[in-house]
């Protein structure tokens, strides 16, 4: 605010006494008025700032500890509480240290590195709160002689190279204090004619130094800011409406340089013209310092987040954006202007769901946020860069409140998820395109076993057919023929005596024999009871045929439900366990075998045990081998 303040010249009813004492009136309300103002203007700056870090400290996905340099006390992020296990408020009632590192000598080495004055970075190994040891790399930076800050980034998921590390730092500052007023008058010519008692203090000046001498003794050169100040009180004397208000950097008598907030007020004689300036002045040297500290500081926080690997960006209520790091401008592709009401609530210049739906800007999650007031937590959004190419983002917002509690804007962290994304789809193509070679491929197998089955039903029916036609043969041509020999041999045994005829009953049994071989055989090639029987009663059929020829001791159990099957199917599967049975008697040398048959749906199983040698699978030919038969198809 700006103030006009008219005086009359020294020639009227007031005295320059008088003029002085209104002048220091004035001024002290205006530099009242002014201080008022400048500290409530950095109040509220430090607190947005010191908010919007909290806020930064809170939600950023990396690890972030703060302890002091007893290594007592420690502040754990929210992602650092989700790793370690530990709440803050739990971390400060145990030994913290002698928790998350169990071992003394480790545990020293890695105090040695917390506590080193100088940023380091190193890679150890955490224990969390339940037991699990968690790699994290960590990187110290020493806020003040009291204060280190650990930032730490979990290795366990350093492959997706997209989760994100932020960092973050606090300075609490005093910003203001009471100033008092230095009182200066000087001549047109720049020659000092009255200096107060605190402007003595404040310079180092007793009067009788500084009366007649040049107001320039208390005016550098140049500021250390590298502002000429050569000119500075020829100019206020030339110049003086836009000198009213001034701050500048005075210096004292031994060199000191202290920051001045000037009121100046030119004193004009009868024609008008400048005689002398009044200046009144409040050192604010120190709130001059606050302010540098805060700007190296808001300074030194903007360099940190412009390096962190993770996007952000701020917005105030309204969506003009406020503030973003060059991980946010690197994935827009583009560099927006702070405050430009083109740029509403994103820097990208074209925004889409994640079905590729176009989304305008003022249904973007920052303005959904703005608008509720409400954060959110892991939601994708697409934007498109000025090439054309769209990338995936992984967005967390958070509303940002002032001292009142009122929204005052929100913060965007976000991550590139392109990358994953791309590998997703790859995974859901490749897994689509190997379920169909499997189904294809399944489709094959099924059509060969098929195809095998149908092979090898007309092999067993043609080597039952060969059955049936040797068993007539042995029925109708051999056994007709051993018939006759043995009619024959009896009847020359008849005329036969002595030896002879003992010879002609040799060969008379003999033929006996043959037939009766000739006439089993017949029957196992050719049993009537296959094709005559239902399964079950085929089965029990050769059971007992088993033991009466072989001598077999046989225990069976024989339970199956009435399954549909063809005449080759039984007679196949009446033809296996034959030749199991007789494999345990003439291979497996056995007197004792045990047959159990049931049936589970349209599938029929049949185990046979028994105290034979056994033999050698390898032996079998199965897995590609030149040896054994066909084995078990259909």
């Amino acid at each position: 605010m700006t103030m006009e303040i008219s005086i009359d010249a020294p020639e009227t009813n007031k005295t320059r006494k008088q003029l002085i004492h209104e002048l220091l009136e004035l001024q002290a309300k205006l530099t009242s008025e002014k201080k008022q103002r400048l500290e409530l203007s950095l109040e509220l700056a430090g607190l947005k700032s010191i908010h919007l870090l909290q806020s930064i400290f809170d939600n950023i996905q990396v690890l972030l500890v703060m302890w002091d340099s007893r290594l007592k006390r420690f502040k754990l992020n929210r992602c650092a509480e989700d790793v370690i296990g530990w709440k803050t408020e739990e971390a400060n009632e145990v030994d913290f240290m002698s928790e998350v590192y169990p071992d003394s000598s480790y545990r020293a080495e890695i105090q040695n590195f917390m506590l080193s004055l100088k940023p380091c970075r190193h890679e150890w190994t955490i224990t969390t709160k339940n037991g699990e040891h968690v790699p994290i790399n960590w990187t110290n930076i020493r806020l003040n002689e009291d204060t280190m800050i650990g930032i730490g980034v979990d290795l366990r998921e350093r492959t997706q190279a997209e989760q994100v590390l932020n960092q973050s730092e606090q300075r609490y500052r005093e910003l203001v204090q009471n100033a008092n007023s230095a009182i200066i008058r000087w001549r047109f010519d720049g020659t000092i004619n009255f200096f107060n008692e605190y402007a003595q203090t404040l310079f180092g000046y007793s009067a009788d130094e500084v009366l007649g001498k040049h107001v320039s003794i208390l005016v550098p050169p140049v500021e250390s800011s590298g502002t000429d100040l050569t000119g500075l009180v020829k100019d206020i004397v030339d110049n003086p409406q836009r000198y009213i208000t001034n701050i500048n950097e005075n210096v004292c008598k031994d060199g000191r340089r202290v920051w001045i907030a000037w009121t100046n007020k030119a004193i004009t004689d009868r024609r008008g013209e400048v005689s002398e300036i009044l200046a009144i002045g409040s050192d604010i040297s120190e709130l001059k310092r606050t302010e540098d500290a805060l700007r190296e500081s808001e300074q030194r926080y903007r360099q940190l987040l412009s390096v962190l690997p993770a996007a952000m960006y701020t917005c105030d209520k309204n969506g003009l954006i406020t503030y973003y790091n060059e991980q946010a401008a690197r994935l827009w592709g583009r560099s927006p202007r702070l405050g430009d009401p083109d740029e509403l609530f994103c820097g990208s210049l074209r925004l889409y769901a994640p079905d590729d739906t176009p989304l305008p800007h003022n249904q973007t999650p920052m303005a959904t946020v703005l608008l509720n007031g409400t954060g959110i937590r892991a939601q994708e959004v697409k934007i498109e860069q000025p090439d054309g190419s769209r990338l995936c983002l992984l967005v967390n917002i958070d509303p940002l409140l002032d001292s009142s509690g009122r929204l005052c804007g929100a913060i965007n962290v976000f991550t590139d998820i392109t990358e994953h994304k791309r590998t997703e789809a790859a995974l859901n193509r490749l897994n689509e395109t190997l379920e169909q070679r499997v189904t294809e491929r399944t489709k094959i197998a099924e059509t060969r076993a098929k195809q095998l089955q149908a092979l090898t039903g007309e092999l067993i029916e043609a080597e039952e057919r060969e059955r049936r036609r040797i068993a007539m043969l042995l029925h109708d041509d051999l056994q007709q023929i051993l018939v006759s020999a043995k009619f024959q041999t009896e009847m020359l045994m008849a005329s036969l005596k002595d030896h002879t005829a003992q010879v002609a009953k040799t060969l008379l049994d003999t033929l006996y024999k043959a037939a009766d071989s000739c006439r089993t055989l017949s029957h196992e090639l050719n049993p009537y009871f296959m094709y005559n029987l239902d399964l079950g009663a085929v089965l029990k059929k050769i059971v007992r045929q088993m033991e009466e020829n072989y001598g077999l001791r046989i225990k069976s159990t024989i339970e199956f439900d009435n399954i549909p099957i063809s005449e080759n199917i039984k007679i196949f599967i009446g033809r296996t366990v034959q030749e199991l049975l007789f494999n345990c008697a003439k291979h497996a040398e056995s007197d004792w075998v045990s047959i159990e048959i049931s049936s589970r749906g349209n599938f029929l199983t049949v185990i046979v045990q028994d105290n034979g040698v056994g033999f050698d699978p390898a032996g079998l030919g199965i897995r590609g081998g030149d040896k054994g038969g066909i084995g078990l198809f259909g």
